[in-house]
């Protein structure tokens, strides 16, 4: 199925845009696309466990179930002060 992702700060400098369309299996969870991008893009992986999903503009959990059209904003940790 064919999600829309919208990125932002080093996620958005490893994909190289600030939105793309990303194909993930049928079923698949937020953790599940997690994983699939840590994997193909592993210099991500220092946000494990720290990023904000959300699921059509609604914060969601890692094991909530991803459908055909979502769009899927990752919001890696911020830092400064």
């Amino acid at each position: 199925m064919m999600i829309r992702l919208r990125l932002f700060a080093f996620f958005r400098q490893e994909f190289g845009a600030p939105e793309v369309a990303y194909e993930i299996a049928e079923g698949s969870t937020v953790g599940d696309l997690l994983e699939s991008i840590f994997k193909k893009y592993p210099s991500l992986e220092k946000s494990r466990g720290h990023n904000v999903v959300t699921i059509n503009r609604v914060p969601v959990k890692m094991e909530m179930q991803i459908h055909d059209g979502d769009e899927i904003v990752i919001l890696p940790p911020v830092s400064g002060g």
